[in-house]
C-alpha cells in the first residue's frame, strides 16, 4: 500500500468490494422489507432466529475453514482443491450428523428456539438453509485465497441477489410457508456454488506470493495446519455471533416471537454496520501481514492512524443520522406496525459507531500478531451482554433492558478492539483533532431529538424533507470541518489524491 501503484491496486479492489457490498447491502434491506410485509411478526421473529441460528452453527460446523482458505491457499496454491474439498467434506459430514440428531429432538429444539413446538417443522430447513450458508463462506474463502477478487465480488453479489430471488419465487409461488423458503434459498444457492467453482484457478498469480508458514510443510502437515488455523479462532466466531444471537434467542423463549422481532431488527440494523467495514477488513488484513514481515512498524502505525481518524470523524457522525431519520426510515422500510421500535433504535445509535471500529480494525490486529487477540477482544464484548441479563429486572421494559446490554457490549467491542491496536502500535487515539471531531458529532444530536419532537405535528413528507435537508447540512460542515483539521480521506474525496 505505500507505493503508488500498490495504493492505486488496493484503492481500485476497495472500490469494487465496496460496490458489490452497497449492492448486498440493498438487498438485504429489500429482503427485509418484502419479508416484513407478507410475513407476520411470529413468522419473521422465526426467520430472523434462524438467521442467528444459521450464524452460530456454520463457523462451527466448517471448523472456521473459511477464514483458513483465505490464509493457506496462497501459502500453498498446488493445495487449493483439496483444502476446499477437506472443508466441504467436514461440512457436509458434520451437517448430516446435525440432521440426524435434529430429527429425533425436534420438539425440544422448537422450543429452544422458537418457544413452542408448533414451529418444528422449520428445524431441518433451517439445517438446510445452515448448510448453504457453510458453503457460501468457503466458497467466498476459496476465491479470496486465489486471489481472484474480481470473481469473488460478482459472486457475493449473485448470492446475495439469490435471496430476492428465492423470495420472489417463495412470494408468487402458492402457499407461502417459511420453511419452503429455506428450502428453495438452499438449492439455489448450492447451484450458485457449482457454477461458480467450475471457474478457472489463477495458481500463476499465486505462485509469485511468499512460501512462509504453511509452505514450509508437506503432505499432511499442511492441512494439519490449515486446519488448526481456523479452529483457533473458532472462539472469537462463537464470542461474535452470540454476541449478536443471544438477545434474539432470549426474546423468542422467554418474552415472545414479536418481541424477539423487535429486538431482531434492531441487530439487523447493527450487522448492516459490521458489513460497512467488511470490504476493508477482507483488504487490509494481508497488507497488515506484509508490513509485519518487512519489520515496517511504522508504515502499521500510520494506517492504524488512518482508520482511527476515520472512525472519529463520519462514524461518529452517524449517530445523529441514525436519530434524526430513524422515524421514516422504520415506517418506510418495514411499515408503521414496527414504529414501536423507534426508541429502541434511538438507544442503539450511539453504540453503532463501534461497530464500525471493530469490524475497521479486527483485520489489522490479526495480521500484525498471531496471538488470537480477536477471542480477548470478543469474549470481554460477550462477557459484558451476559452480566447485563443480571439487570433486567430493573428496566419497566425489558426489550429496552435487551437493547441497552447489547449496545454497552457493542462499546466494549470497540473499545476493547481500539485498546489492542494501540498496544500493539503505540498509535495516538485521543489526538486533538479527533477530540473537536468527536464533540461536533455530539453537538448534532440534540438537533436531531429536538427535530423527532416534531413527530405528528407535521405531516410524514414535509418533515422528511426537512430532516433530509438537515441531515444534508450536517454532513456539508461537517465534511468542511473534517477538511480544516486535514483529514487525509476528505483530501481524497474532494480533491481526488493519493495519501
Amino acid at each position: 500500500m505505500s507505493s503508488g501503484k500498490g495504493k492505486s491496486s488496493f484503492l481500485s479492489a476497495l472500490t469494487q468490494t465496496y460496490a458489490v457490498q452497497v449492492i448486498a447491502l440493498l438487498a438485504g434491506i429489500i429482503l427485509l422489507k418484502i419479508l416484513a410485509g407478507i410475513l407476520s411478526k411470529e413468522d419473521m421473529g422465526a426467520y430472523l432466529v434462524i438467521k442467528r441460528f444459521a450464524g452460530i452453527g456454520y463457523p462451527l460446523l466448517t471448523l472456521n475453514l473459511g477464514v483458513s482458505l483465505a490464509r493457506y491457499i496462497p501459502l500453498a496454491p498446488e493445495r487449493s482443491e483439496r483444502f476446499f474439498t477437506l472443508g466441504s467434506g467436514i461440512l457436509t459430514g458434520s451437517v448430516l450428523a446435525a440432521a440426524g440428531g435434529a430429527v429425533m429432538f425436534r420438539a425440544e429444539l422448537s422450543v429452544l428456539l422458537f418457544g413452542s413446538e408448533a414451529l418444528g417443522y422449520l428445524i431441518i430447513p433451517a439445517l438446510q438453509f445452515l448448510y448453504a450458508s457453510g458453503m457460501q463462506i468457503l466458497s467466498m474463502g476459496y476465491l479470496r485465497g486465489i486471489q481472484d477478487f474480481r470473481r469473488m465480488n460478482l459472486v457475493n453479489g449473485l448470492f446475495a441477489v439469490n435471496a430476492l430471488f428465492a423470495l420472489v419465487i417463495f412470494a408468487f409461488g402458492g402457499e407461502q410457508d417459511l420453511g419452503n423458503y429455506f428450502t428453495l434459498y438452499t438449492v439455489i444457492n448450492l447451484s450458485l456454488n457449482i457454477l461458480v467453482l467450475r471457474g478457472p484457478q489463477r495458481e500463476g498469480r499465486l505462485a509469485k506470493g511468499s512460501r512462509t508458514g504453511a509452505a514450509a510443510e508437506t503432505g499432511g502437515g499442511q492441512e494439519r495446519a490449515y486446519i488448526l488455523y481456523g479452529v483457533s479462532r473458532i472462539p472469537s466466531v462463537f464470542f461474535i455471533v452470540g454476541l449478536f444471537s443471544l438477545p434474539v434467542f432470549y426474546s423468542s423463549s422467554q418474552i415472545s416471537l414479536e418481541a424477539a422481532a423487535t429486538v431482531g431488527l434492531v441487530i439487523s440494523i447493527a450487522n448492516i454496520y459490521q458489513t460497512l467495514g467488511l470490504p476493508f477488513n477482507l483488504l487490509i488484513l494481508p497488507g497488515t501481514s506484509d508490513l509485519s514481515a518487512k519489520n515496517d512498524r511504522e508504515g502499521i502505525r500510520r494506517n492504524a492512524g488512518n482508520v482511527l481518524d476515520f472512525f472519529f470523524t463520519l462514524p461518529l457522525l452517524s449517530i445523529s443520522l441514525i436519530i434524526l431519520l430513524a422515524p421514516e426510515v422504520v415506517q418506510l422500510w418495514f411499515g408503521e406496525k414496527y414504529l414501536d421500535m423507534v426508541p429502541y433504535l434511538n438507544l442503539f445509535a450511539p453504540a453503532s459507531a463501534f461497530i464500525i471500529l471493530y469490524s475497521l480494525l479486527r483485520g489489522m490486529i490479526d495480521g500484525i500478531e498471531d496471538f488470537p487477540w480477536i477471542n480477548i477482544i470478543t469474549s470481554s464484548a460477550f462477557a459484558v451482554l451476559i452480566l447485563s441479563y443480571l439487570f433486567l429486572d430493573r428496566f419497566e421494559d425489558i426489550l429496552m433492558g435487551l437493547v441497552a446490554g447489547f449496545s454497552v457490549s457493542l462499546f466494549v467491542l470497540g473499545g476493547t478492539t481500539a485498546a489492542v491496536l494501540k498496544r500493539q502500535t503505540g498509535v495516538q487515539i485521543f489526538s486533538r483533532r479527533n477530540m473537536l471531531s468527536a464533540l461536533l458529532a455530539m453537538v448534532w444530536i440534540p438537533a436531531a431529538l429536538g427535530m423527532n419532537r416534531l413527530q405528528g405535528d407535521l405531516g410524514f413528507w414535509i418533515l422528511g424533507v426537512l430532516k433530509l435537508s438537515l441531515a444534508g447540512g450536517v454532513l456539508g460542515i461537517s465534511v468542511w470541518v473534517y477538511r480544516k483539521l486535514e483529514y487525509d480521506w476528505v483530501g481524497m474525496l474532494i480533491r481526488g489524491r493519493r495519501v
